[in-house]
C-alpha cells in the first residue's frame, strides 16, 4: 500500500519514531491507520518500541488497541500478538500487569475501553446482510421498510413504546426464541453444574449439546440428527440445576436425594450430566421453578407438577402425619405429582414461583399459594404453630395445604417471590409486596425529570416517562432489586413500619446503550449478576471471596471479587439470561448465538437435463459444456437446518393465521432486523422449502414445438417425425414402433421405463414376446428379442411420443391451453389427447414429478449400468446417458474424443482417489436426490459433528474438481449452519483454500459478531496473511456501507513515508492555512503527555506578501515600538489541564524580562486588554455595563461545543462584571513586582482577513476600546488559545499601560493602579462570586502575539498615522488616571474587608482541624467495641 521501506522501521531513529501529527499520533497509530502490517512488524524490531507501544494520542486518548480494534485492523493485530508473545517469559500475555493486559484496560476521554469500540452488534447495523448470493456476495437489506407518512397516523392509537427510534432501536430476546447454547460457571461442590464432575469453573463452561439431544435413527434425516437443541430456562440452586429446551423437554442434574431430581423413588443417584426426567415425555413444559431441595414445573396444559421435599407441603400435596416431627427432611416425593386444591380451578396460569418454605402459581389475576405461610401468601393465619428460623431469622407460622387463591384487580405483569416476602408488578407498573401478614403498595419509582420544580421548561418525552419494570426479584425483605425497561437496576427493602419513605438505590445505570441491563438475578445478601445488551455478564459481591464462604460445605466461589465492585466475566458473550443460586456461588448464562446468513442456491436442474434424454427432443452433444458458466437464474433461499416441517409436501393451511399473528400494518416502521431475528425459529415463519421448489421447472419450448411439427391439418407427418427423431438413434437401447405405420418408430430408454413404470417391469421379468398389453382401445406387445414395444392398434405416433416425454419428464402433456397441435379439427385434437391418455393409464405413468426423482434413484441403487466407476475400495455401477446428460465433465470423459478403457459396451472409469461412498453420494446429486435429502446417506450420529464436517469438505474439492457447482453449494449450506465458536477460524481457513467462497463469507459474517472472543483464540493467529486480509475487506463491508468516498488512507500511497521525513506535509492532510501560517496546535493533557519530550524544530514559514504590506508594516513597526516603550514581555498561549482544570503554560523557551509590567493583549477588534493579576488570582478590570457572552466564544472556539474534555468548571474564576472590594485594590498599592520567567508556546499565525480587520481598527482611530484582564496561572479557559474573540462593547476608557503587573508575577508594580468604575456604583465592598464554567470572559487569540514572533515581523515601521494615535492615547490616559483616584475612604474600606477576610478564613480553618480529630477519636473507640453475644432458642431448620 506504501512505497515505503519497512525495513527502514527497525533502524528508525528515536527522534523520528516519537514524531506526532497535529492529533498526537505516533508512527505505530499511523501503520495501523493504513493497514499496513509489514510495516507495523518491521517496526516491532525497533529497540524502542516497547515505549512506543504505550503511547496514545491527544485527540481521542486511543492507544494502539483502540485504533486496531475500531478499525477492525485484524492483520495489525495478529502482529501485535506475536510482538507480546514472543516478549513474554511464560508465554501468557494475558499475565497479570502484562502489557496487552494493560492496553485493554486503558480507557479514552470517553472512558472506553479497546473492546468498547468493536461496534460489531448486528443490531446496530444499518445495512444487514439478509443473505449470501450465488455470486459470493453479502445481499445488503436496509434495516428499516414500510415508512408511514404521518398523514395516515391517528397518535392515539399508537403507545410511546411502539414509536419508531431510528438511532437505537431495541431488539429484544424472548423465551420463543430460546437460547442456543448455555455456560455455567462458578462452584460445583453438588455437581449442579452439570459439566460431568464435581471440579469448580472459574471460567464458564459450556454444556455440552449431547447431554440434551436424544438418539435418533442413523437412516432419518441428516438435518434432524444434527440438530442442535434450543433452551428456554436454566435454574440452579444449591443442590441441583433445571433446563428446559425449547422443544419443552425438562433435565435435571446434582444431588438426588430426597427425589429433587424427579427421577423417581428407584433411582435417587447423583447426576453429574443433566439426564432427562422420563415422567414428562408425553408432556411439553411451559416453565420451571426450583429451591434447594424441591421443584415445580408448569406444562402446556396449564398443569403444575411438583416433587422433593414437602416437609411444609410446599409441593401442594398433604403429608400423612402433620404432627411436628425431627424428621421432617424425610418427606418427600421423588415422583412429580399434579398439584390439586383451587389451582386446578385457575385458568391460563403464566407463570410460578418458589422458596425452601412454599410455592406459587399466577395467572392475570390471581395468585395461589401453598406450603409454609409465615406472611408471605397474603393470607392470615390461625394457629401460628410452626416455628422456623429462615435468613437469619425466626419466624412462626401454619401450613397452608392446598393451594389457596387471592386475586388482585390490576393485572399481573411479573412476580418473586421467597422465604419471607412476595413481590408483585402490575402492569400499571405498580409494586405490590406481601409481607408480615399484610399487603403494601411500595411508590412509585422516582424519575429524573418529574415534579413541579420548572415544569414551564421544556424536557424530551424520554426523560419525563413514567419507569417501566421489566423484571422484580427479592430474596428477602431487605433485598429485592428491580429492573426497568430503559436498562437501570434499582434495589430497596421493605420496612413495614414506614413503607411511604420506601428508597430505590441505583446499582446499576447504563451509560451507554450497549451497557443497558437486559436480565438480572440477586443473592440472598443482595449481590447481583446481570446481562447486558451486548451480552456480556457482569457480576458484584456485597462480599469479598474470602468472606463469601458455606459454613457447612466450605465452598467458595472460584474467583476473586472486590467487595462492591462490577467485575465482567469474561470468555463468554451474547448472554441474553443470567441466573445465580442463592448463596451467590453456582451461575448460569444463556447465550443466543448470531444466526448463520442462508445461502442462495441454483435450483437444481435435474429436470432440464433428463428431458433431454427425451426422444421428442433434438439431442446436443455439447449442452452441459455450453451451459457450464451460464449465469443462474432461478435460484432460491435456504437454510440446512432451520426448518419447522417434516412433511416437505404439506400445504400452506396456516399461513392465513400466521399473516395474522406477524402483520405489522399499523406500525410506522417495520425493523426488518427485528422482524428476522424473532421469527427465525418460530414453526409457522421458518418453514423448510419444498422439495419440488429446489427444482428447476422450465418448459422445454422445443417438445412443443416438435409436436406441432409432426401433427397435421388431416394426418401426422411422418417424414418430418423420421428426420426429428434419426439424430437420436445411438442414444437409445429400445425403441417404439407402430404397426399401421413401419417407419414411424422411435427410441427410449428400457431401463427408464423399467423404473417409471410398474407394468412395463413386469413385461421385462416375463420376458414373452406373447403376452400383450391391452387398455382402453389399445394393444401393445414386447419383443425381448428386438427391445421393441410395437403398437397392435391404431394411435398416433404424436400421442405416444408426448407418453414418452412424459415418462422422462412427469409433466402433464394434456393441458389444451398449450396448443400444441397444429390440428384445426378440435375433433382430432381430442382424439390425440384421449390417446395419450390412454397410454399413461396403461403404463401407469402418474404426473408426479417427484416420482421421476424416485425411480432414477431406484435406477442407481440397482447396481447395474454401462459404466464402471472405480474406486479406492471398490466398483460403482452407472448409466452413461445420464452421467453424460447431467455433467460436463462426464460429457466430455465419455464421449469419443475421449480414450476411457472399454470392455464391450462397458465402459471404466478410474477413480480411484475417491472412495466408494464418496462416488456414491456424487451420483446420487447426479441421480436428481434432492438437496434436502442429499446427504441422508451420512451414517453420523449428532456426537460425530467433526467427521461429518471433514467429509463434506472433501466432497467440496471433488466436487470443485468435477465442475458440479451445485452440489459444491449444497455441500456448503450444509457446513454453514454448523459454524461454532470451537470451528469457525478452521472452517475459515478452508473456506479460502477450497475456493468455497459462501462458506467464506458465513464464517466471516459470524467472526465478525464473535470478534471479542475470537481474536484472542488460539487459532487466530494461524490463520494465513491472504486469508486474514480476505477476512477484513468482508467486515470492512458489513461495518461499513460503501457511499463512494474516498478515504484520505488511500489518496496517498506515501502517507506513512510522509509521517515519517515531513510531519508538516503530513499534517497538510488534516488541517492547513495555505496563506503561511501555521495550521493547528492541539490541546494536550497532563495525562497525555509523553515522558520522553522529544524536540520539535519549528520551521518559520515566510508569509505571502500582501496587498497593503506598507500600511500593516508601519502599524506593526509602531505597536512594536509600543512595547519597547513599555517594557512588555510576551503572553504565553494556555493549554488546558485535563485533571484538575488549571491553566497550564507550556515551556517552549525562557525569557528574563526586565520590567515587571504585562503586556497589552490585542483582540480582533483592536481592542487592547490589559491583564491585571492579584496573588493567585487573575482579575479582568472591564466596565460594569459590559455584560460576558459565553456563546461568542464557545461558537469561535476550535473545540465542538458538546466538548466535555476541555470544559471542567472554574471554581476560581470571578464574573467580569462584579465588582472587587476596595481591599484588594489597597493590596496593589503596596505589592512589589518581581520578575517572572515567562514560559512561551507556539506563535498563533493570523489569517489575511484577521489582519485586515486589526489594521482598519487601528486606523480609524476608534476610541471606544475595551480593557480586559487576562488570567493566566491555576485558572482554566473554556476557550481554545486559537480561537477568535469578538468583544462586546467597546469603551473610551483606557488603562495605563504601564500600570499592568507582570505576567505570572505576584506583585504588583509599587505605582498606585485604579480600577475604573460607574458612577452609580456603591463604595462598599462587594462578595466575590464565583461564576460557572461557561461565565468564564473570553480571551484573544492574540494574546500569543510577542514582540519577537512573526506576526509583529511583519509590521515593523510605524506610519504618520500610528504616531499620532499613540500622542492621542497618552492623553486619554493620563486624564483616565486624574479622574478615577480613590478617596482615602475607599482605600481604608477596602483594607477593612481584607483584614476581615482573612481573620474570617483562619477561624474556619481551625474549626474543620478540631472536627477532623474528633472524627478520628471516634473511629478509634468503635474499633475497640465489640457486640455481646445474644441468647435465643434455636427454632427447627429448613434445609439451606
Amino acid at each position: 500500500m506504501n512505497s515505503i521501506d519497512v525495513t527502514k522501521l527497525k533502524k528508525l531513529a528515536k527522534d523520528d519514531l516519537f514524531k506526532r501529527d497535529i492529533f498526537g499520533r505516533t508512527i505505530l497509530h499511523i501503520c495501523i491507520l493504513v493497514n499496513n502490517s509489514d510495516a507495523l512488524k518491521s517496526l516491532t524490531k525497533n529497540p524502542d518500541f516497547k515505549t512506543l507501544l504505550k503511547l496514545n494520542d491527544y485527540e481521542n486518548g486511543w492507544n494502539c488497541l483502540h485504533y486496531i480494534f475500531f478499525h477492525k485492523r485484524l492483520q495489525c493485530l495478529k502482529v501485535l500478538i506475536d510482538y507480546l508473545q514472543g516478549t513474554i517469559v511464560q508465554g501468557n500475555i494475558f499475565a497479570t500487569n502484562s502489557p496487552l493486559l494493560e492496553l485493554l484496560k486503558f480507557k479514552d476521554r470517553n472512558g472506553h475501553t479497546p473492546l468498547n469500540l468493536l461496534n460489531n452488534d448486528f443490531k446496530d447495523l444499518l445495512w444487514f446482510p439478509e443473505y449470501i448470493t450465488d455470486k459470493n456476495e453479502f445481499h445488503m437489506t436496509y434495516k428499516y421498510e414500510r415508512i408511514k407518512s404521518t398523514k395516515d397516523v391517528v397518535q392515539p392509537e399508537y403507545e410511546p413504546d411502539t414509536l419508531p427510534f431510528l438511532k437505537s432501536s431495541e431488539i429484544l430476546w424472548t423465551d420463543k426464541r430460546g437460547a442456543s447454547e448455555i455456560y455455567v460457571f462458578g462452584c460445583n461442590s453438588n455437581n449442579q453444574l452439570g459439566v460431568g464432575d464435581s471440579t469448580d469453573r472459574a471460567t464458564p463452561a459450556l454444556l455440552y449439546h449431547d447431554n440434551f439431544k436424544f438418539a435418533t435413527d442413523l437412516t432419518g434425516s441428516i438435518s434432524e440428527r444434527f440438530k442442535r437443541p434450543r433452551y428456554k430456562r436454566i435454574t440452579i440452586s444449591k443442590n441441583h440445576s433445571v433446563v428446559v429446551t425449547q422443544d419443552g423437554e425438562l433435565f435435571s442434574c446434582g444431588v438426588g436425594s430426597r427425589g429433587r431430581l424427579g427421577h423417581g423413588l428407584t433411582d435417587l443417584n447423583n447426576y453429574f450430566k443433566f439426564k432427562r426426567i422420563e415422567f414428562f415425555n408425553d408432556k411439553t413444559i411451559k416453565d420451571v421453578a426450583i429451591s434447594s431441595n424441591h421443584s415445580i414445573a408448569l406444562t402446556t396444559d396449564n398443569e403444575v407438577y411438583a416433587w422433593g421435599l414437602n416437609s411444609f407441603n410446599q409441593l401442594g400435596v398433604p403429608n400423612m402425619n402433620n404432627k411436628k416431627s425431627t424428621n421432617y427432611l424425610d418427606k418427600f416425593i421423588a415422583t412429580p405429582i399434579m398439584v390439586g386444591g383451587e389451582l386446578r380451578k385457575m385458568q391460563n396460569i403464566i407463570g410460578i414461583e418458589v422458596s425452601k418454605i412454599h410455592s406459587l402459581a399466577w395467572s392475570k389475576n390471581y395468585l395461589c399459594f401453598w406450603g409454609l405461610n409465615v406472611g408471605q401468601m397474603g393470607i392470615s393465619y390461625t394457629n401460628g404453630d410452626i416455628e422456623v428460623k429462615v435468613q437469619e431469622r425466626s419466624v412462626r407460622g401454619e401450613t397452608q395445604v392446598n393451594p389457596k387463591a387471592i386475586q388482585l384487580r390490576d393485572d399481573i405483569k411479573c412476580v418473586s417471590t421467597s422465604e419471607l416476602c412476595t413481590c408483585v408488578v402490575t402492569t400499571l407498573n405498580d409494586v405490590h409486596v406481601y409481607y408480615n401478614y399484610q399487603h403494601f403498595k411500595l411508590p412509585k419509582i422516582p424519575m429524573k425529570g418529574h415534579g413541579d420544580k420548572h415544569f414551564d421548561y421544556f424536557k424530551p418525552r424520554r426523560i419525563t416517562e413514567a419507569a417501566v419494570i421489566k423484571k422484580i426479584v427479592t430474596r428477602g425483605p431487605e433485598n429485592s432489586m428491580i429492573l426497568l425497561k430503559n436498562g437501570s437496576v434499582f434495589s430497596f427493602s421493605v420496612n413495614a413500619n414506614d413503607i411511604k419513605n420506601t428508597k430505590y438505590t441505583s446499582i446499576w445505570k447504563a451509560y451507554d446503550h450497549d451497557m443497558v441491563a437486559t436480565d438480572i438475578d440477586i443473592s440472598t445478601d443482595g449481590s447481583v449478576v446481570l446481562c447486558t445488551r451486548s451480552g456480556t455478564v457482569f457480576i458484584k459481591s456485597t462480599l469479598s471471596s474470602n468472606q463469601r464462604k458455606n459454613s457447612m460445605s466450605g465452598a467458595t466461589l472460584p474467583i476473586p471479587l472486590t467487595k462492591n465492585k462490577f467485575k465482567k466475566i469474561e470468555n463468554v458473550n451474547n448472554v441474553v439470561r443470567v441466573t445465580c443460586d442463592p448463596k451467590f456461588l453456582s451461575f448460569g448464562f444463556m447465550r443466543d448465538d448470531i444466526d448463520l446468513l442462508p445461502l442462495e442456491l441454483p435450483q437444481n436442474d435435474f429436470f432440464t437435463d433428463i428431458e433431454t434424454l427425451s426422444p421428442a427432443v433434438e439431442y446436443n452433444f455439447n449442452r452441459k459444456q455450453n451451459k457450464l458458466f451460464d449465469t443462474q437464474d432461478h435460484l432460491y433461499i435456504a437454510n440446512f437446518f432451520t426448518a419447522s416441517r417434516n412433511n416437505t409436501h404439506e400445504d400452506d393451511a396456516d399461513d392465513a393465521e400466521y399473516d395474522k399473528l406477524y402483520s405489522n400494518q399499523d406500525a410506522l416502521v417495520i425493523n426488518k432486523i427485528e422482524e428476522i431475528y424473532n421469527s427465525k425459529f418460530d414453526p409457522r415463519a421458518s418453514k423448510r422449502v419444498k422439495a419440488l421448489s429446489t427444482y428447476e421447472n422450465i418448459v422445454s419450448e422445443e417438445v412443443y414445438s416438435t409436436i406441432k411439427r409432426c401433427s397435421g391439418y388431416g394426418e401426422d407427418y411422418v417424414d418430418g417425425l423420421k428426420d426429428i427423431l434419426s439424430n437420436n438413434e445411438n442414444l437409445f437401447d429400445a425403441n417404439f414402433e407402430f404397426a399401421f405405420a413401419q417407419d414411424a418408430k422411435f427410441g427410449f430408454h428400457s431401463r427408464v421405463l423399467e423404473f417409471r413404470s410398474s407394468v412395463f417391469q413386469k413385461l421385462l421379468q416375463l420376458n414373452d414376446k406373447n403376452e400383450t398389453l391391452i387398455g382402453d382401445n389399445i394393444k401393445i406387445v414386447w419383443i425381448p428379442e428386438q427391445s421393441t414395444l410395437r403398437v397392435l392398434t391404431t394411435i398416433s405416433p404424436v400421442a405416444a411420443l408426448m407418453f414418452m416425454h412424459s415418462v422422462y419428464s412427469g409433466r402433464k402433456m394434456d393441458n389444451l391451453e398449450q396448443n400444441v397441435f397444429s390440428y384445426s379439427s378440435p375433433e382430432l385434437v381430442r382424439l390425440r389427447i384421449n390417446q395419450y391418455q390412454s397410454l399413461c393409464s396403461l403404463f401407469g405413468i402418474g404426473c408426479d414429478r417427484l416420482s421421476v426423482t424416485d425411480a432414477f434413484q431406484d435406477l442407481l441403487n440397482s447396481n447395474t449400468g454401462d459404466v464402471v466407476i472405480k474406486a479406492s475400495d471398490g466398483d460403482v455401477f452407472a448409466h452413461a446417458f445420464v452421467l453424460k446428460a447431467r455433467s460436463a465433465f462426464f460429457e466430455t470423459l465419455l464421449s469419443e474424443r475421449w480414450d476411457t478403457e472399454k470392455k464391450g459396451n462397458v465402459q471404466y472409469v478410474d477413480f480411484t482417489g475417491l472412495t466408494k461412498f464418496q462416488v456414491t453420494l456424487i451420483l446420487r446429486h447426479l441421480y436428481g436426490v434432492s438437496n434436502e435429502s442429499l446427504l441422508d446417506c451420512f451414517q453420523y450420529d449428532f456426537g460425530e459433528k467433526d467427521y461429518f464436517i471433514n467429509d463434506l469438505l472433501e466432497l467440496i474439492e471433488v466436487a470443485d474438481e468435477l465442475l458440479l457447482f451445485q452440489l459444491k453449494s449444497v455441500l456448503q449450506l450444509a457446513i454453514c449452519d454448523m459454524i461454532s465458536l470451537d470451528n469457525v477460524l478452521v472452517l475459515l481457513v478452508h473456506g479460502f483454500t477450497l475456493n468455497a467462497r459462501q462458506l467464506f463469507l458465513n464464517c466471516c459474517w459470524y467472526i465478525f459478531n464473535n470478534l471479542e472472543v475470537l481474536m484472542f483464540a488460539p487459532g487466530f493467529k494461524e490463520i494465513p496473511n491472504g486469508t486474514m486480509q480476505l477476512l477484513e475487506v468482508f467486515i470492512d463491508k458489513l461495518g461499513n456501507v460503501q457511499n463512494g468516498t474516498k478515504n484520505w488512507i488511500d489518496q496517498n500511497p506515501n502517507i506513512l513515508l510522509e509521517h515519517i521525513e515531513n510531519i508538516e506535509e503530513f499534517n497538510e492532510y488534516f488541517m492547513s492555512d495555505r496563506k503561511g501560517f501555521s495550521s493547528f496546535k492541539p490541546l494536550i493533557d497532563n495525562g497525555y503527555i509523553d515522558a520522553i519530550k522529544t524536540k520539535e524544530t519549528v520551521k518559520k514559514r515566510k508569509s505571502r506578501k500582501s496587498s497593503t504590506s506598507a500600511f500593516n508594516k508601519d502599524i506593526s513597526d509602531f505597536r512594536q515600538g509600543l512595547r519597547r516603550e513599555n517594557n512588555g514581555e510576551s503572553f504565553p498561549p494556555t493549554i488546558i489541564d485535563e485533571n484538575d482544570g488549571f491553566i497550564l503554560v507550556e515551556n517552549k523557551t525562557k525569557q528574563r524580562n526586565a520590567s515587571s509590567s504585562s503586556p497589552n493583549i490585542l483582540n480582533m477588534n483592536g481592542i487592547v486588554e490589559p491583564t491585571n493579576k492579584i496573588g493567585n488570582l487573575s482579575v479582568i478590570g472591564k466596565l460594569a455595563s459590559i455584560h460576558p457572552n459565553p456563546e461568542s466564544f464557545v461558537q469561535s472556539s476550535g473545540l465542538p461545543s458538546t466538548s466535555n474534555w476541555a470544559t471542567k468548571p472554574q471554581s476560581s474564576l470571578i464574573e467580569s462584571n462584579t465588582l472587587l472590594p476596595a481591599a484588594i485594590s489597597t493590596t496593589l498599592t503596596t505589592a512589589k513586582s518581581k520578575p517572572t520567567k515567562v514560559k512561551i508556546g507556539p506563535v498563533t499565525k493570523l489569517s489575511q482577513k484577521q489582519r485586515k480587520r486589526l489594521a482598519a481598527a487601528a486606523a480609524a482611530n476608534d476610541a471606544n476600546l475595551e480593557q480586559i484582564d487576562q488570567k493566566t496561572t491555576k485558572e482554566s479557559s473554556t476557550i481554545a488559545p486559537w480561537s477568535i474573540c469578538v468583544a462586546d462593547t467597546p469603551t473610551s476608557n483606557l488603562q495605563n499601560i504601564n500600570n499592568l503587573p507582570a505576567l505570572g508575577s505576584s506583585k504588583p508594580k509599587k505605582k498606585f493602579i485604579s480600577i475604573s468604575r460607574p458612577q452609580s456604583t456603591k463604595k462598599s465592598p462587594s462578595p466575590i462570586s464565583i461564576p460557572s464554567s461557561t461565565a468564564s470572559t473570553p480571551f484573544s487569540m492574540a494574546a500569543a502575539i510577542t514582540p519577537d514572533s512573526s506576526f509583529n515581523s511583519v509590521y515593523s515601521t510605524p506610519s504618520l498615522t500610528e504616531v499620532m494615535i499613540h500622542e492621542s492615547l497618552k492623553l486619554e490616559q493620563a486624564k483616565l488616571q486624574e479622574t478615577e483616584r480613590k478617596t482615602l475612604v475607599e482605600i481604608q474600606q477596602e483594607q477593612e474587608f481584607a483584614k476581615w477576610w482573612e481573620e474570617e478564613s483562619k477561624r474556619v480553618q481551625e474549626e474543620m482541624q478540631r472536627l477532623e480529630v474528633a472524627d478520628t477519636k471516634k473511629k478509634k473507640k468503635k474499633k475497640n467495641t465489640s457486640p455481646k453475644p445474644q441468647k435465643y432458642r434455636k427454632p427447627i431448620k429448613s434445609d439451606s
